[in-house]
């Protein structure tokens, strides 16, 4: 089964979403709470897919995702903004959920 990162500052939101991910879709998820863990897990891990929450403390995703990617090249990265103001215009991601969002898009 896939390996999902979700970090997100809301450290309740992002376990509510692991557990929701776990619950209804049978992914193994990873949540952390910051930039430099989720680094440090996704060296660690090498997950499928990093769900990023668009305001995380200690870290500007314009330097976050592609330091994420030198761990693993071609994971897909999916933002969680809560206006369009929070996505980077220098880094390409595969999908933005403003949030926000009805859990199954997420899915």
């Amino acid at each position: 089964m896939p390996l999902i990162l979700i970090a997100d500052a809301n450290e309740a939101f992002a376990a509510m979403m692991a557990d929701e991910l776990k619950r209804t879709a049978g992914y193994q998820v990873t949540a952390v709470n910051d930039g430099p863990e989720a680094l440090k897990q996704c060296a660690a891990l090498k997950p499928q897919l990093a769900v990023l929450d668009g305001a995380l403390p200690d870290c500007r995703l314009a330097e976050l995702i592609p330091q994420l990617r030198a761990s693993v090249p071609d994971m897909p990265v999916v933002l969680m903004p809560v206006s369009a103001a929070q996505l980077p215009p220098d880094v390409t991601v595969q999908g933005v959920l403003v949030k926000p969002f009805f859990f199954p898009d997420l899915i």
